[in-house]
């Protein structure tokens, strides 16, 4: 709590209106629910509290450690790709919560794999492929630049949000921090090294 105070991500139980009834997205051990912070929208991300005789205590444990790995990333990167990072509020009943940028849109793999009868979206052009192309390369390349270097560790569609998507300039979002790695000298390896590869590459770049 020192530290997010120093840091100023720490954020007050009053600065936060939560919406329990309106969930956005829902896994096994975690939720996200619609909030309000500052007098805007954002999506507030808590973990489910397992009791220690249910089969996913254990399991929940572990995703209570990535919960913290993505607060520990977000807390320092700003990047206009980058899903924004508002703070983090300590509840009684949710434990650590953290709030973040409502997007507004749908994954990058239901924007691509939607209906070509809807007519809301616009059609996925060369310009449009290269403008969210160039906005994930973008992002990828600010974390990767940073020093220490940092690795999201699970690129993939789902984990992409698509901001402004009935637009012709849709806008792609990196979000789901919690696989990822601060590259310091005794980072955990990520899944192994892949023998093809130079070490330079990482997983995500596939």
């Amino acid at each position: 709590m020192r530290l997010g105070r120093k840091e100023h991500w720490l954020l007050h139980l009053d600065d936060l209106e939560l919406e329990p009834r309106t969930i956005i997205g829902q896994g096994t051990y975690a939720t996200v629910l619609l909030g309000k912070a500052h007098g805007m929208q954002v999506a507030v991300k808590h973990t489910k509290s397992f009791d220690s005789s249910s089969e996913n205590y254990i399991a929940s444990l572990e995703y209570l450690q990535t919960h913290i790995n993505e607060l520990r990333v977000l807390r320092h990167a700003r990047h206009p790709n980058i899903v924004y990072f508002h703070g983090a509020v300590f509840m009684r009943k949710l434990g650590v919560a953290l709030v973040m940028e409502l997007v507004n849109g749908p994954s990058m793999s239901n924007f691509i794999q939607r209906d070509t009868s809807c007519k809301l979206l616009p059609k996925l052009t060369p310009n449009i492929r290269h403008r969210l192309l160039l906005g994930i390369a973008s992002a990828l390349w600010y974390l990767h630049k940073r020093s220490p270097s940092i690795v999201h560790g699970d690129m993939k569609p789902d984990n992409i949000c698509i901001e402004s998507p009935q637009l012709e300039t849709p806008k792609p979002k990196l979000l789901d921090f919690g696989q990822s790695r601060v590259l310091s000298s005794g980072a955990e390896k990520l899944g192994g090294t892949v023998s093809s590869n130079p070490p330079r590459c990482s997983r995500e770049q596939h």
